[in-house]
């Protein structure tokens, strides 16, 4: 919490050494709390269309466009849920963290991501998976066509591997990649290239 003096003369800062396990996304991509941005200015802004506090349930995921989103896009910053955790306990990843799934109900979503012209796309997931048991398949739809999707082991949970599929992509800046556990777990997820 940031916030002034009775007086005006001191810049207070409060925090905690608590960490947390929930994330959500920025207040500012909410848009009832955007368009108070406008009204009073960032430091008066304090209402989201959610309740924001102790026992809150997760907030809806804002409609945010990236205009042709392509290249190497970080798993953590994609909407997930169903018990995935963006995790770092395992070196060797990019970006903040990797996503870790449950066994099943785990999803991770990548929208918005430019087709180009469409067509046939080969997309490549950064992945680890030392899992003993093997392979970890679960579920890959792509502008919800579903399809199995398969995470062969990586050699340990340190180990980075590529997977690439191809898969057809509409048109611009509107495809939907979703990722979902669906009883094997799937694969430590670093990133995700899209041509």
């Amino acid at each position: 919490i940031i916030a002034m003096n009775s007086t005006y003369t001191e810049l207070m800062i409060f925090t905690t050494n608590i960490p947390t396990t929930t994330r959500i996304y920025s207040l500012s991509q909410n848009p009832a709390y955007r368009n108070h941005e406008t009204i009073k200015g960032y430091m008066q802004s304090p209402l989201p269309d959610y309740y924001l506090g102790s026992g809150m349930a997760t907030p809806p995921v804002p409609n945010v466009v990236y205009i042709n989103s392509s290249g190497t896009i970080q798993a953590e910053n994609t909407a997930f849920g169903g018990g995935v955790t963006v995790d770092t306990n395992n070196t060797g990843f990019t970006g903040a963290g990797f996503l870790n799934f449950p066994t099943t109900g785990g999803y991770a979503e990548f929208r918005n991501l430019n087709g180009g012209t469409g067509g046939s796309k080969t997309i490549t997931f950064r992945y680890a998976n030392g899992a003993s048991a093997g392979a970890r398949t679960g579920r890959l739809l792509v502008n919800g066509v579903a399809q199995n999707i398969t995470f062969n082991p990586s050699g340990s949970w340190t180990t980075w591997a590529n997977l690439s599929v191809t898969v057809p992509f509409l048109t611009g800046p509107t495809n939907t990649v979703r990722l979902e556990s669906t009883g094997t777990d799937l694969g430590n997820i670093d990133t995700l290239t899209v041509p």
